[in-house]
């Protein structure tokens, strides 16, 4: 339909840091996707994880962008999962809420082959395809599930969790972050053992 916007792409996350690997997955979705990217930061992980407070996650997530060569402005983090009635960090419920806010919305949602096996364990993933067809991002060391997709990764292997683990033990994050992250993580004292 012409003058109809571009599907909001949707790149949800932990971003307990955010890393390069995120930021090369928001390049990438710039790259293939013509409309808006939108990064939320989970605001209650649905398993009970332990996370850096939202407000420091959103913070970092604001300075990964930053380091994005993004001319258009085309991405931005959007906190709407502190929003979503019950918080229960389940991606339907982010969705539904959406649709609520917007009932003529286009989203498309972000998600890594690495999710693809797992998809089925997801509440309700047949509605979350219908209100956000995925958006599949290859991703290395799952190749039955990037062949299944039809992709072809294009980015190393970043972890938060190896993020972490490092700042525990002390040692640095070069190459893993880009360093208004790594000076925010610092400076809040985010991580530490």
């Amino acid at each position: 339909m012409a003058g109809r916007p571009a599907a909001i792409a949707l790149f949800g996350g932990s971003f307990n840091p955010p890393h390069l690997g995120h930021l090369g997955v928001c390049a990438h979705v710039l790259g293939v996707h013509p409309g808006e990217l939108w990064l939320l930061p989970t605001f209650v992980h649905p398993f009970g994880k332990q996370l850096a407070p939202f407000d420091d996650r959103v913070a970092m997530c604001e300075l990964l962008l930053a380091d994005l060569d993004d001319p258009e402005h085309r991405a931005r983090v959007v906190t709407i999962e502190r929003e979503v009635p019950g918080h229960s960090g389940r991606t339907v419920d982010t969705l539904r809420h959406l649709r609520e806010l917007d009932p003529e919305g286009a989203f498309r949602l972000v998600l890594g082959a690495d999710l693809y096996e797992e998809r089925h364990q997801w509440k309700d993933f047949d509605e979350v395809e219908r209100l956000a067809p995925p958006l599949w991002i290859p991703r290395r060391g799952f190749d039955d599930a990037n062949e299944a997709l039809g992709l072809t990764p294009f980015l190393g292997d970043v972890r938060s969790v190896e993020i972490r683990a490092r700042l525990a033990a002390g040692e640095s994050l070069e190459g893993l972050v880009t360093e208004p992250v790594a000076r925010y993580i610092s400076q809040h004292a985010l991580y530490r053992a």
